[in-house]
């Protein structure tokens, strides 16, 4: 462990005292600068910017707050609903491994998700689009260009206008919250990397995805260097909903309950969309911390389309580094020396609950290529009824069990 390097990206943590910050105020309507003002909130207002989605109107706020002024404010004013830090606190739950492991165990070894004889009943579809909300992915990377999701309208149309009228100009593979851009390129890895998991193409070179057919976007979230803010997250998500999105694929959490986050994921639910969320790596030490009595966000929200992923090693036992829950982790999957797509057309083994999640994502992607209707909570109950029972993660999850993707679709 000591001299394993470590992509946890450590982003700073908010002190509740704090706080000289940016904030997301949530407004019961329509939003009110006027109420936003140094004079209203008798405190220092350096900027205010809008942020309308599909779950309500929001402003971010640069100002100075403590706890009991954000209170305050949530209290006094009949327009504000919430007031709440634009939270940073949130990192990427992967970890890098020795690419000389046995390459891509998690579909087919002893304890991987049995995906051979999943493909014989199906091997995905491009009717619907699977989000993977990230670093962005690489989606010039050749095993997954052709399963790219793209927005015909800017694809076709004229470099530089916004030619659906959406918002974001040349959105043509999703979209840049973190740049406020339509190039969702990925410039760290992560994301391509879970994108791989899912969705890389089956055609005789790298490796394989849990889907051979996928329509994959990409929604950067995380800035190259891991960075990201609530507000980006929201937007993110926001994006992903509006599209029609299926499934969206989550491999990063934080310690830190966020309001504006959970409202965003309530607007999936509402859709239809199911959310799946990486558990968590545990403490700085690398072990493992139980979800039930720390909670990790966005995987301990309590919404039904979120399903909660913890990582096994190869030899079918929770890895070490991942975290567990009786009450709200739901089941396990294939998350150490993970072989997938990494940025440059390259390839590389990751581990972590990141790399758990995205399993969870393309069985999920199966399950549905077989009944496009199927609502988000018939998917995860399909999801968590087919696992692969164990005695080891019976006390360590809701299902008990690990991912089988055959047992899943048949």
């Amino acid at each position: 462990m000591g001299n394993r390097k470590s992509l946890f990206i450590a982003l700073a943590l908010i002190s509740p005292n704090i706080l000289s910050a940016e904030f997301i105020v949530k407004f019961r309507n329509q939003v009110n600068e006027d109420l936003l003002t140094s004079r209203s909130l008798g405190t220092e207002v350096k900027s205010v910017r809008s942020l309308k989605t599909s779950v309500g109107n929001f402003a971010v706020i640069d100002a100075k707050l403590d706890a009991v002024q954000m209170n305050s404010i949530s209290r006094s004013s009949g327009e504000i609903e919430y007031i709440e830090p634009n939270y940073t606190n949130y990192k990427l739950f992967a970890e890098p491994a020795d690419p000389s492991y046995s390459r891509q165990w998690g579909l087919n070894g002893r304890h991987g998700v049995q995906a051979e004889d999943a493909w014989s009943i199906t091997k995905g579809s491009k009717d619907f689009v699977v989000a993977v909300v990230d670093t962005g992915v690489d989606y010039n990377h050749p095993d997954l260009k052709d399963n790219m999701w793209t927005n015909d309208l800017e694809k076709m149309g004229q470099p530089g206008v916004d030619d659906d009228g959406n918002g974001i100009i040349d959105d043509i593979y999703g979209y840049n919250p973190i740049s406020e851009n339509g190039d969702p390129m990925d410039g760290q890895g992560h994301g391509t990397h879970c994108a791989g998991v899912i969705g890389a193409v089956h055609n005789d070179i790298g490796v394989a995805g849990v889907m051979a057919e996928a329509k994959i976007m990409a929604i950067k979230i995380f800035d190259d260097r891991g960075r990201t803010t609530a507000e980006a997250i929201v937007k993110g998500i926001d994006y992903a909903v509006k599209a029609g999105v299926k499934i969206m694929s989550n491999s990063w959490g934080g310690p830190q309950h966020s309001q504006a986050i959970e409202d965003a994921i309530k607007a999936a639910d509402d859709a239809g969309i199911l959310f799946v969320a990486a558990a968590g790596n545990g403490n700085f030490l690398g072990f493992g911390q139980n979800n039930d009595k720390k909670p990790v966000y966005p995987a301990n929200y309590e919404l039904d389309n979120i399903v909660s992923i913890g990582a096994i090693k190869s030899s079918g036992r929770k890895a070490m580094m991942s975290n567990y829950g009786k009450t709200t982790v739901d089941l396990f999957a294939p998350g150490v020396s993970v072989y997938s797509t990494y940025i440059g057309g390259g390839y590389r083994s990751l581990t972590g609950t990141s790399m758990a999640a995205p399993h969870v994502s393309g069985v999920a992607g199966l399950i549905a290529s077989l009944d496009p209707t199927m609502t988000a909570v018939e998917i995860k109950e399909r999801l968590l009824n087919s696992v692969s029972s164990s005695n080891k993660l019976m006390s360590k999850s809701i299902a008990g069990g690990t991912l089988n993707a055959f047992e899943s679709v048949r």
